[in-house]
């Protein structure tokens, strides 16, 4: 399926169709000059809490953020204004996207929780984060080890090496070395290129082959690495969760192989489109595999991570006493029923983004 380009102005109006030319024109300015200074997964992720309305630090944003904003709109304000900055976000988010970008694409249905949490403007963003991560997964499950090395053809060097038989002279011998010089610099500048495609484009593949093969045998043979045991020794409520991260803690290069949620929802089984929620299944657990499951979080990434802010959380406080903490970090999710598999797929993305992206910094 081929890209489709991203058009602000036809974006942006859809958006907010009442919007005066003048406002358009300003917004339009404002998402070119913020365009270039994404260049990192934190300011990724800022712009992941601005388009689904986590909490963030406003002092954070005020320079790369707002002041782009401000110099096209003086009378916009971050803190006012959540809803337009939210958009705003949003819009960004889906150019970086529309570009293939697959790890940014993954942090917007990370934010999402399941795709239960709406990002400002409409579901746009979250359509594109998704096609965008199908894509690339279809597109690794293809061998495309076809480069081949060529030895690349030398330059002509007749006229010079004529030159040099007629007239054996210091400075027509110096012309001919020095152009027989350059076409053997030439030539192995070329070669060295094309055998490092060839190298990438298998080395490519074998890291998809790895982590395929990684995760059939993870699959096949019952047993939970990051545990210690078999996973029919895990609480059936916890299965989904504890093989979602599992499974990411496997992938080497995002998104994963094409078919990591296939093998997902083989492993999850029967109770794969069950409801659940988040607070019973990690109350499921014991302390000591929590403890094994849990990864460090700045408190910044919470609202970002919630399967594993929960499970850091019920580490440091014990499960049944971790809730009340984990309702003020992350307030937006309570309630929220999906499936074993749902959490499953969410919880195999975060781990698959903590370890890409520094622990959602």
């Amino acid at each position: 399926m081929a890209k489709q380009e991203f058009k602000f102005l036809e974006a942006y109006r859809t958006m907010v169709p009442t919007a005066s030319r003048d406002v358009v024109d300003a917004r339009q300015k404002s998402h070119d000059k913020l365009y270039p200074q994404i260049k990192t997964m934190e300011r990724v992720y800022d712009l992941c809490r601005l388009a689904f309305e986590l909490p963030y630090d406003s002092a954070a944003l005020a320079d790369w953020f707002e002041k782009p904003v401000k110099e096209f709109d003086v009378q916009f304000s971050i803190e006012l204004d959540k809803a337009e900055a939210g958009r705003i976000a949003a819009l960004l988010l889906r150019d970086i996207i529309s570009r293939g970008t697959t790890h940014y694409a993954f942090a917007v249905l990370v934010s999402s929780y399941c795709g239960r949490r709406a990002p400002v403007g409409g579901s746009e963003l979250l359509i594109a984060a998704r096609d965008t991560t199908v894509e690339a997964g279809k597109e690794r499950r293809v061998v495309l080890a076809h480069k081949k090395i060529a030895f690349p053809a030398g330059k002509d060097l007749k006229a010079e090496l004529e030159a040099i038989q007629a007239n054996f002279s210091g400075p027509t011998v110096r012309a001919g070395l020095d152009a027989l010089a350059a076409d053997l610099r030439d030539g192995a500048a070329k070669l060295a290129t094309s055998s490092n495609e060839a190298f990438q484009s298998l080395n490519s593949d074998a890291t998809r082959m790895a982590e395929e093969l990684d995760m059939l045998w993870w699959h096949i043979g019952d047993w939970s690495e990051l545990l210690d045991k078999p996973r029919g020794n895990v609480p059936e409520k916890a299965v989904a969760v504890v093989s979602g991260a599992e499974l990411g803690g496997l992938v080497r290069q995002v998104p994963g192989p094409y078919g990591a949620y296939g093998i997902l929802r083989r492993t999850v089984g029967k109770t794969a489109d069950q409801k659940t929620n988040l607070n019973s299944v990690i109350d499921a657990m014991d302390g000591a595999d929590l403890k094994r499951m849990a990864r460090t979080l700045p408190q910044s990434a919470m609202s970002l991570f919630p399967v594993h802010t929960a499970i850091k959380l019920a580490t440091e406080r014990g499960p049944g006493n971790w809730s009340a903490v984990f309702d003020q970090a992350v307030p937006d999710i309570q309630g929220f029923e999906v499936s074993n598999y749902e959490l499953a797929i969410q919880a195999f993305r975060e781990r698959v983004l903590i370890d890409f992206g520094g622990l959602g910094q």
